[in-house]
């Protein structure tokens, strides 16, 4: 197969993807090699195309097909290749500096095991194919490196998907990876790990939930790489840590352990295509753009300043969550802004509404729509609050879930909202106000208890047990509830701490639960 002739509008196996390196790196002898960096568990070769560069200000290495059934990501890293072997007859100046530059070095199948196992058999296979006993088989290697070895959404177990192995580097393929990085980790400037699906581009560590080192400067340089992502194709991505978007830790990542053992600056995982309409199955229609726009956001990575960016794409609130701002054209400005009121609910469904009507307007019927999307630099935010709708949302989900609770022991109806929502009118002075107010105390609310009025204060004694049977039932679902949250928002915080804070004020407060 030569050079030219490998074309990025279909997948390939592992057989046409080792022959067309070997055909290019034959065309290329004065530029590059064609090198065997160690085998697999079944035996497979996993090879690496080393450009030479002499004068070289330092070495790049960017990895893919860590995961068997990532195939697009094996795409993407052989496309670099063939063009960074033909940069200097290329008119992409961005991409003539990196490739005279650098030292690049390649791997495009880091588990070759797993990506034909992937094309043959279980089109879904993530790991690698060693055979553990027991019938057993696999290891996920970006859950084998030696960082934080399998503490967070990790497995032990070797039936799970994401089963971290039994050491750490216990797998050939990361021996491999290690040993190799080792070799070549002088002046060591770039590392990349190329991985789908998502969309996204993820800022080390990758167990951590504060930013640490240069994180701003990478978030920044990303932030440039994805306008021009999007300029391409108007595909969106996003910018982060894995808690930043995803809301969880992981461990034993391949990046995170380059960045940490070496002091490599510059290092990030990219997600590929898509955002889950096809997920790892892609459709091979969508190789080439995907190989093009992530060249584009990997060059501007490689070479962009450290500048403000006027278009921003994200800002931080008081309790850090991201306020998203999408920026479309560049003519006369139109700035849409919803949720600044909290409880304010439609205005953000509205705006996030208007947002997709902007951005599907290419494909609409109204001509009007259209007009208006084409003439204007639209911006978006469509919660300029996000933390206190986040507040609203929760607060009045667990009123909810208690008064769903307590309507299932003796079918009593409850009502959850403010004492204005619920009897009409507002107070002042009462306790729970000024215990929220005074002491920042998170979860206060007021139960009133029976009846809806037919016997009023006089309540029966035989109603006593199951009145305080069903707040009970009320009560104990708040704190499920309040433990839940906990759990969600911040893992690390102790839920005797939060549970110390909870108050519940037996009279009219800010936010009642009243009977109906």
């Amino acid at each position: 197969m030569k050079a030219d002739s490998f074309s990025w509008t279909s997948y390939h196996n592992l057989e046409g993807i080792y022959q067309w390196m070997t055909d290019i790196a034959a065309e290329n002898s004065e530029k590059l090699n064609l090198t065997a960096i160690g085998l697999s568990a079944e035996g497979r070769e996993i090879l690496a195309i080393e450009f030479h560069n002499p004068k070289a200000k330092g070495t790049v290495i960017i990895e893919g097909g860590l995961h068997g059934n990532e195939w697009i990501t094996t795409e993407f890293v052989t496309y670099l290749i063939y063009h960074i072997a033909k940069a200097d007859k290329a008119r992409n100046v961005k991409l003539q500096q990196v490739a005279t530059k650098y030292r690049w070095i390649l791997i495009p199948v880091v588990n070759p095991d797993g990506y034909v196992y992937s094309m043959s058999n279980d089109r879904m296979w993530r790991k690698n194919r060693n055979k553990l006993g027991n019938g057993l088989v696999g290891v996920d290697l970006n859950r084998n490196f030696d960082y934080n070895f399998c503490s967070h959404d990790s497995s032990n177990k070797s039936t799970d998907d994401n089963y971290c192995g039994s050491r750490p580097f216990s797998e050939p393929e990361t021996q491999a990876i290690s040993n190799y990085v080792r070799r070549n980790s002088y002046n060591l400037k770039f590392y990349f790990s190329i991985h789908a699906y998502g969309q996204k581009i993820i800022v080390p560590y990758s167990d951590r939930v504060k930013h640490l080192e240069n994180f701003s400067e990478m978030e920044n340089y990303g932030k440039q790489a994805i306008l021009q992502i999007y300029k391409l194709y108007r595909v969106k991505y996003g910018i982060g840590t894995i808690y930043d978007i995803y809301g969880y830790r992981s461990s034993g990542d391949s990046v995170s352990w380059v960045k940490k053992s070496y002091n490599v600056k510059y290092a990030l995982t990219f997600l590929l295509r898509d955002n889950g309409t096809y997920g790892y199955a892609l459709p091979p229609a969508m190789i080439l753009p995907s190989c093009k726009e992530m060249l584009v956001g990997l060059l501007e990575v490689m070479t962009v300043r450290h500048r403000h960016v006027d278009r921003e794409l994200f800002s931080s609130t008081v309790n850090t969550r991201s306020t998203c701002m999408m920026v479309l054209l560049t003519l006369p400005k139109i700035i849409v802004e919803g949720g600044i009121h909290a409880r304010e609910w439609i205005s953000v469904a509205f705006a996030t509404y208007f947002l997709h009507e902007i951005v599907t307007s290419p494909e609409s019927n109204d001509t009007a729509l259209k007009a208006a999307a084409e003439r204007f630099e639209w911006s978006f935010v469509p919660v300029l609050n996000p933390d206190g709708y986040e507040y609203s949302h929760v607060k009045y989900t667990m009123g909810l879930l208690a008064a769903k609770r307590i309507e299932q022991r003796y079918n009593t109806m409850y009502t959850v909202g403010t004492a204005y929502d619920t009897v009409g009118y507002k107070v002042s002075g009462v306790s729970g106000c000024w215990v929220k107010k005074s002491f920042s105390v998170p979860y206060v609310m007021t139960f009133e208890l029976r009846d809806t009025g037919r016997h009023g204060f006089a309540l029966p004694p035989k109603e006593i047990l199951p009145t305080c049977q069903e707040t009970m039932d009320g009560i104990v679902s708040l704190l499920s509830s309040t433990e839940k949250i906990a759990r969600d928002i911040k893992a690390e915080a102790r839920m005797d701490k939060l549970l110390d804070k909870i108050v519940i004020v037996w009279n009219i407060l800010l936010f009642i639960i009243v009977q109906y």
